[in-house]
């Protein structure tokens, strides 16, 4: 079982690594070039800044680290609860005893869950949008991945 599931890992690695796209501007394979995303410039740069990147003024460096503390503790404590559902499914999916039902009801959970973290993140980029001026905001790539300090 260990065996199939590392195959299966490395499979899934090898799908990913080799179904990454080129940077925009760049030539695939097949000699076509690539158009730029939305949030890119032609040249591949992104037209948009991470905050970590952004000039600000100490208060809203101030700001911004508390709402980081705020959620931080809050996501980690939503994901976990997520990994502990997704282990509680596992093993009812292994369970012959387990109803149908048991089952559907973990799995549910577990987009509750992950609804919740959703909506946090999205109170937690509204809090931050609260401290940057209308020009940050215009800039500012909201969706960071991976976010500032952990945060959404």
């Amino acid at each position: 079982m260990k065996k199939c599931f590392y195959f299966l890992l490395a499979l899934a690695l090898s799908l990913a690594l080799d179904s990454v796209s080129p940077v925009s501007g760049e030539e695939t394979q097949e000699g076509k070039k690539e158009t730029a995303t939305p949030m890119q410039e032609e040249d591949g740069a992104c037209k948009c800044t991470p905050i970590s990147k952004m000039i600000l003024s100490s208060e809203q460096v101030e700001a911004i680290d508390r709402i980081s503390l705020k959620y931080n503790n809050l996501f980690m404590q939503l994901r976990s609860q997520i990994m502990l559902k997704q282990l509680e499914v596992a093993a009812l999916l292994r369970n012959p005893d387990a109803r149908d039902t048991d089952i559907l009801s973990a799995a549910s959970d577990i987009g509750k869950v992950r609804s919740e973290l959703e909506m946090a993140g999205i109170q937690c980029q509204i809090e931050i949008r609260r401290v940057l001026t209308a020009e940050q905001i215009r800039s500012w790539c909201n969706l960071e991945t991976p976010p500032l300090r952990r945060v959404w």
